[in-house]
């Protein structure tokens, strides 16, 4: 089972003109955000999805293991699903080690109260990105006591 583990950077977009707008105008929906996370031996994810200058979302969720499907013949690579909470708003996000497991790519889905304003329902392309010895964002929320 891949494991997400570590440090990631994350950035989301959405649809320029809004719940059901056009999916090919995108815009960026968060500044970069950094993703701190775990997968224990059961496959459960937790960490936390930090964006400056100190919004904290809790993460939790679970690895979805990837299958061999007969067509059109393409495996389906290790997938993960995570709800972030924090500040009254929540999120849904799925998606999919690309480059295993360094890479992954998805979908972020506002369950309710996004943060950046967009609406209910909401949903756009997300990547993560694991960092190389990265964790800044990390390093100065513990510095100054904010986790």
């Amino acid at each position: 089972m891949t494991r997400l583990q570590g440090t990631y950077s994350y950035r989301s977009f959405c649809p320029a003109d809004g719940v059901g707008g056009d999916p090919v105008k995108l815009m960026p929906w968060t500044p970069t955000g950094e993703l701190a996370v775990e997968t224990d031996a059961n496959g459960k994810i937790s960490g936390k999805l930090i964006f400056p200058p100190a919004i904290i979302l809790d993460v939790e969720g679970a690895i979805i293991p990837g299958e061999f499907k007969m067509f059109p013949k393409l495996p389906v690579p290790d997938g993960f699903e995570v709800t972030g909470k924090g500040l009254g708003a929540e999120y849904i996000v799925r998606g999919f080690f690309v480059d295993d497991p360094k890479c992954l790519a998805g979908t972020v889905k506002v369950v309710k109260g996004d943060l950046a304003h967009q609406s209910d329902g909401t949903s756009g392309p997300c990547v993560l990105i694991q960092s190389n010895g990265g964790g800044w964002l990390m390093s100065v929320l513990r510095f100054f006591g904010k986790v």
